[in-house]
């Protein structure tokens, strides 16, 4: 696995931070384009089917979201770049960053950032089949298309992830389309949709609805998210001396606050909920949606159904797999939201060995976050090389999702976890993951998007998550150490003479701008081909505070 991360990652991910860096500033932008040069978008051009309506791909990936154009880019560098025959089968003009949908229902990005056209992110050495797949045949490694083409193969990734079921709850379609005050984050008009009404809000009772998670539902982020960001866009609207004039409360069908993570952050996040007087109503199952009268309707555990009334009602929608997966042999199943049936550690296909699935729809226990991408994607090419080599499949995937909680404008807990909901967290030396950070919110707003539309899905194609950070130290304790951007004043005396072990690298965080500060974090790892450990210590003067509190 290590290998199959290590290929082609370092000159890649330094590109795209170097392109971050000029967004931001040129301080950063000198230190992060150190020794890097630029690339050229590239444009891809729709493949065209031969006349007979039949023909034949080494390997079909289906799907061009943030897991099909990962694991499309990665398969063909695996298998002889330019010259390997992949095809992938998207029939969408526009590729999203659907975490960004989130921040822009919260105010925080123009929805418009969260797509760009899907030529310019299908793989270079991919063909692209601008249709969409009708039916799956894996008797006959056959996928059909929507015009009724015939596309064999002798290896196949599904990666066409879920579909929103706008109809799983009674009189929710209706009522979305209407000015009834419902609103969803999940959608590109949505997320526009959505903030437009949190900042209409004058007043009254505001509703946030989560369903029951599992494995065909997405994180309670997303929810959680918009909750929290709209709570602090009014509380600070209306000023903190003023008794709120608004009310809110998070309605879950899950018993518990983020239940698939570690115990201390969903004890983290109930904490902000009673200090915010966000009222908690969990077992709380919505199940009908009446926008005439304003009234929302769930289920509770017992089997009583409850009504509430709402000004505002956010809601994130159940999750279903598209038409031509739910009538497949693909699916671990015969009811309609059955996923498709692979190895929690391989992603191989238990019935079909020529098949590999990824993302959500794939029958994986473990939320549906486009962070859990960055470990699928690798795993699933390397497995997938072994197999065509004659091989076993020696990858294993270990559940690594991450859950970013946005708990206020410039505060977030990143939540990072495996199976099991065993913690598996990207700085658990240097902070507490459960607690709100500034430094984390930078990371999710700023960094990460750049880095998937730049060079995660269009070259390197390795995923937006904490991921990033880590593959960027591996590439910086490879090279030469670019000069640094200034000298930092630490609060504490400086320590004795370290050992050639225990040498640390110290870090101050300036209010001077965003990136500076993601340098800062990527220069904090030392080059361990030196014999140094990596090791790195967060010193914050009193300064840094109160510049910090002044700038949000």
């Amino acid at each position: 696995l290590t290998a199959a991360r290590a290929d082609g990652l370092g000159g890649g991910m330094l590109r795209t931070l170097a392109r971050a860096g000029v967004a931001a500033g040129a301080g950063a932008a000198a230190y992060l384009a150190y020794d890097s040069a630029k690339t050229e978008e590239h444009r891809a051009i729709p493949h065209t089917i031969s006349k007979n309506g039949q023909e034949h791909h080494h390997v079909v990936v289906v799907g061009g979201g943030a897991g099909g154009c990962s694991v499309a880019s990665m398969i063909a560098r695996k298998l002889g770049g330019q010259d390997a025959d992949v095809a992938v089968i998207e029939p969408s003009e526009w590729h999203y960053y659907q975490p960004l949908w989130t921040m822009a229902a919260g105010g925080l990005a123009p929805v418009e950032q969260s797509r760009r056209r899907m030529s310019s992110v299908i793989p270079e050495s991919a063909h692209w089949i601008k249709q969409h797949a009708a039916r799956f045949d894996p008797d006959k490694n056959t996928v059909m298309l929507g015009d009724g083409t015939r596309v064999t193969y002798d290896y196949l990734v599904v990666a066409t992830g879920l579909l929103p079921d706008w109809h799983a709850v009674k009189g929710l379609a209706d009522a979305l389309n209407k000015d009834d005050g419902v609103v969803t984050s999940h959608g590109f008009k949505q997320a526009a949709a959505a903030w437009h009404a949190v900042e209409a809000f004058r007043g009254g009772v505001a509703l946030f609805s989560q369903p029951q998670e599992g494995v065909t539902y997405g994180s309670t982020a997303q929810t959680q998210s918009a909750m929290f960001l709209a709570e602090y866009y009014w509380r600070s609207r209306q000023g903190a001396e003023q008794q709120p004039a608004f009310s809110v409360e998070y309605c879950s069908g899950e018993m518990s606050v983020l239940s698939t993570a570690p115990p201390r952050f969903g004890a983290r996040l109930k904490a902000l909920c009673a200090e915010r007087n966000i009222a908690l109503q969990l077992g709380h199952e919505l199940v009908e949606v009446d926008g005439r009268r304003r009234l929302a309707f769930f289920r509770l555990p017992t089997g009583e159904r409850v009504s509430k009334r709402y000004d505002l009602l956010h809601v994130t929608p159940q999750m279903r797999v598209p038409a031509c997966l739910s009538r497949s042999k693909l699916v671990e199943g015969a009811h309609a939201n059955a996923l498709v049936e692979v190895d929690s550690g391989t992603l191989q296909h238990k019935r079909y060995p020529n098949v590999f699935a990824l993302g959500d729809c794939a029958n994986l226990p473990t939320p549906k976050t486009a962070a859990s991408i960055t470990e699928q994607a690798p795993v699933l090419a390397h497995n997938l090389k072994c197999v065509v080599d004659g091989r076993d499949p020696s990858a294993r995937y270990d559940g690594y999702t991450s859950c970013p909680v946005f708990v206020g404008r410039g505060q977030l807990v990143l939540a990072e976890y495996k199976y099991g909901g065993v913690a598996r967290e990207t700085f658990p030396v240097f902070v507490n993951q459960a607690r709100e950070s500034a430094v984390f919110c930078m990371i999710q707003t700023v960094l990460f998007p750049l880095a998937c539309v730049r060079s995660d899905v269009q070259r390197r194609a390795r995923g937006a998550s904490t991921h990033l950070v880590r593959v960027t130290w591996a590439a910086l304790r490879a090279r030469e150490a670019p000069p640094r951007l200034h000298t930092p004043r630490p609060f504490l005396p400086p320590p004795s003479t370290p050992s050639r072990r225990e040498r640390l690298c110290r870090l101050e965080l300036h209010a001077a701008g965003p990136m500076v500060w993601a340098a800062n974090l990527l220069r904090a790892g030392l080059r361990r081909q030196q014999g140094f450990d990596v090791g790195a210590r967060l010193l914050i003067t009193s300064e840094t505070c109160r510049a910090l509190k002044s700038a949000r």
